[in-house]
């Protein structure tokens, strides 16, 4: 029963995912390993048409609040 769950929530991340544009996904995969902290992937958002705010609530929807 606990793998059905796991398939669940694999694949509403995967439906969400393919709402975004793929430069928003790669910014989101970038931050999540690690590989970009915060202010930069707000910084790449901000290249791509968000505006500052916009930017921190997009990544608090997809990734979590982080304050950081």
């Amino acid at each position: 029963m606990e793998d059905n769950n796991v398939r669940f929530e694999e694949n509403k991340e995967i439906k969400v995912n393919n709402l975004l544009t793929p430069e928003e996904q790669k910014i989101i995969e970038l931050y999540k390993a690690g590989k970009i902290n915060r202010n930069f992937a707000i910084e790449l958002l901000e290249n791509i048409g968000y505006t500052d705010n916009d930017a921190k609530s997009f990544l608090d929807d997809y990734i979590g609040g982080d304050n950081k």
